[in-house]
């Protein structure tokens, strides 16, 4: 069966989040890059992307402001990138030796976007999405606050993973649709549950009390769900 093979971005975002911080109880691990960005570009009023006139990967690559993800498993290669202030998610055909192409890029390059574009250009596209309206806005986040973590995974949330935990507060990522967000909660998980990468009953039944959108959820370059 193939491995699914993702970006180093978001390898990156998922080590610091799921990193032990039981020596730093109560404090929450850096997370990448894109966690600075506002949830109330939700709210922009720019006109949608056309995607209908992207044929490739090059066409779609040519609006991003911001490093692209990406996954692929042999089948597709699932990317997405931030557009201005907008969000898009492609699917392309998959080819041979895209290992090849991507090992020598350098995500820290000022060129990166630049060099992902040469490199991966020539996919064809099986779909394209503007999926910025699936981004909650700070205020959409705000309103619920004192809602239960299982209240939320009832309401199409997803737990993905901890970034805070060992003290009073517990911090969770949490995706829905296509974006993750950052969640704190009123609950105490210990090192040894938050190690077993679960949400546990004191998690479930923990009041939220702030969030914070982060970035791409784990869906949205989830290959089986292209």
């Amino acid at each position: 069966m193939p491995t699914t093979r993702r970006s180093a971005a978001i390898a990156l975002s998922l080590a610091l989040a799921t990193a032990p911080l039981a020596a730093c109880a109560g404090q929450a691990a850096p997370t990448s890059p894109s966690a600075t960005t506002s949830a109330a570009t939700s709210g922009t009023t720019s006109a949608a992307l056309d995607v209908a006139s992207w044929k490739t990967l090059g066409d779609a690559v040519a609006h991003a402001t911001d490093s692209p993800s990406y996954a692929d498993d042999g089948s597709v290669f699932v990317c997405a990138f931030k557009a201005g202030d907008r969000f898009a998610r492609v699917v392309c055909e998959p080819q041979e030796g895209l290992d090849s192409r991507l090992a020598p890029l350098d995500i820290s390059s000022s060129t990166y976007v630049k060099d992902f574009a040469q490199a991966m250009g020539d996919l064809k596209l099986q779909k394209a999405e503007d999926v910025t309206s699936q981004l909650l806005s700070q205020q959409q986040l705000d309103a619920l606050v004192g809602k239960t973590l299982q209240e939320l995974l009832d309401e199409g949330f997803v737990f993905e993973s901890y970034f805070m935990y060992g003290g009073e507060q517990t911090g969770a990522q949490l995706g829905k649709d296509c974006f993750s967000y950052t969640l704190t909660f009123d609950a105490k998980v210990s090192e040894a549950e938050a190690e077993a990468g679960q949400a546990t009953p004191a998690l479930l039944g923990g009041k939220m009390v702030e969030g914070q959108y982060t970035g791409f959820s784990n869906a949205a370059l989830d290959p089986s769900a292209a």
